[in-house]
């Protein structure tokens, strides 16, 4: 016995018509860059502080660019964009109020948000060459952009040195 009901359209047929019934379409067909023809941007997760959240737009876009974001690395780019935002809210909390805690009797101690600033930095330091942002990780990768700029003959030359 077969499906009951009507068979399913495609994303492209449903955008066409406009999508009355307000149904999200599928999970597949939505973040898939091939056949939309428009690079993978998957929004920023709920859970992101202002911080991590303007990485994870400032990143996505940028690595959209060379196609090298994809569904499967979504958590590893999570945890980074997590990590760049710690990194800069601690900054900004430790430029506001100093790096150490006078006591009363005159003695300074580091406050604890200086421990967690070197934390979140190291976190940083972990997850941005799984992603490719480090330039040692980015050698082996031979990224080309998606969209070709006007290149000058000095930076042809170069690329023939360094290729």
């Amino acid at each position: 016995m077969g499906r009951r009901g009507a068979t399913a359209e495609s994303y492209e047929e449903m955008k066409e018509r406009g999508n009355p019934g307000k149904r999200k379409p599928p999970k597949d067909e939505a973040t898939n860059s091939k056949k939309t023809g428009e690079p993978f941007l998957p929004p920023p997760p709920k859970n992101l502080d202002k911080f991590a959240k303007a990485e994870w737009i400032n990143m996505s876009t940028e690595m959209a660019k060379f196609d090298s974001l994809c569904a499967t690395d979504l958590s590893v780019f999570e945890f980074y964009c997590q990590a760049v935002g710690d990194v800069r809210r601690l900054r900004e909390y430790l430029k506001d109020n100093g790096r150490y805690v006078t006591h009363r009797n005159n003695t300074h101690t580091p406050r604890p948000e200086v421990k967690e600033l070197a934390e979140a930095q190291k976190a940083v330091q972990k997850w941005a060459p799984l992603l490719g942002l480090t330039t040692s990780a980015r050698i082996g990768l031979k990224l080309k952009p998606r969209y070709e700029s006007n290149k000058s003959e000095s930076d042809s030359e170069l690329s023939e040195i360094f290729d």
